[in-house]
């Protein structure tokens, strides 16, 4: 999936937020794997899950959220955000080395920042809680990236 640059106004915030929300509660995941970040930093403190406001924490200046679209990797076909079942890909690259294992990731997600009028959508990964964006060349075809495409794409309305 490619970064997405949109304009805030096209962005359908608030059903996005239900719908990773809503399959989070269908999975049993808790509210707090929306984690805050300023970029690919550590993660920054937030208080308690049942008290935040993800939409006015998105829109905080310099400020990115983590949204899962995979429940935790379990080595296995993972639910994910749009109601299907995915695996995670193991990718090679030229110099026979992983970029990734597909054992050592936790999850798939988009890293979602504001910033003035313009939204930016990016598929993120996290493992071993930290984050860290998947590299599009690895990802780009896969069943799991189209999905997350189309998923992301479904909030975004016309001009």
């Amino acid at each position: 999936m490619e970064t997405l640059q949109i304009a805030l106004h096209r962005f359908e915030m608030a059903q996005f937020i239900g719908a990773i929300t809503r399959f989070f509660a269908s999975q049993g995941i808790p509210p707090a794997m929306i984690a805050p970040f300023a970029g690919y930093d550590e993660p920054l403190e937030f208080g308690p899950a049942e008290e935040r406001d993800l939409a006015a924490e998105l829109l905080e200046e310099g400020r990115s959220l983590y949204f899962p679209f995979s429940d935790t990797n379990t080595g296995e076909a993972v639910p994910c955000a749009d109601g299907q079942r995915y695996r995670f890909p193991v990718v090679e690259t030229d110099e026979t080395e992983l970029n990734f294992c597909a054992a050592e990731l936790e999850s798939i997600g988009f890293l979602v920042a504001v910033a003035r009028d313009e939204l930016r959508i990016e598929q993120a990964v996290m493992s071993g809680g930290a984050l860290s964006p998947a590299e599009p060349a690895d990802w780009s075809g896969l069943a799991l990236d189209e999905a997350m495409e189309r998923f992301i794409r479904k909030f975004i309305g016309e001009e």
